[in-house]
């Protein structure tokens, strides 16, 4: 799978509504693809055409049975992710990740209770990190 760092091309909502149904069936056809998009579904020409976008911008590729395409991410959804999450950073809140953070707190988006359970993961993944060092 592609990496966040190889900075992918932006992908438009639509884009992004197919590629998380890309995701979750893994490995489909068009229909299967069209099956996990939400209501109302897309034409299955825009289906299609959304998804060679989507091999162009290098997120998709395909294997071909016979007639037909097999479609699967090249790119995981932890990755589009951390890449979509550091541009947000890099372009509101001038790269700096202190910021996001005080923003959600200052903003009351997230209350004690998350930020301390937020807390709690970094030091767990602190000592899981230090037990595998040694």
């Amino acid at each position: 799978m592609k990496r966040s760092n190889e900075n992918l091309n932006a992908l438009n909502p639509t884009e992004e509504t197919v590629m998380q149904a890309i995701w979750d069936v893994k490995k489909g056809f068009v229909g299967d693809i069209i099956q996990r998009l939400p209501e109302p579904k897309p034409p299955y020409n825009t289906v299609v055409t959304t998804i060679r976008n989507l091999e162009k911008k290098g997120y998709v590729r395909h294997e071909t049975f016979v007639n037909a395409h097999r479609y699967s991410a090249v790119v995981d959804r932890p990755s589009y992710l951390a890449q979509e999450l550091g541009s947000l950073v890099r372009r509101h809140f001038n790269s700096s990740y202190d910021a996001l953070l005080s923003f959600f707190v200052e903003g009351n988006v997230i209350g004690k209770e998350q930020l301390e359970e937020a807390l709690r993961l970094v030091g767990r993944l602190e000592q899981e990190s230090k037990g595998g060092e040694q």
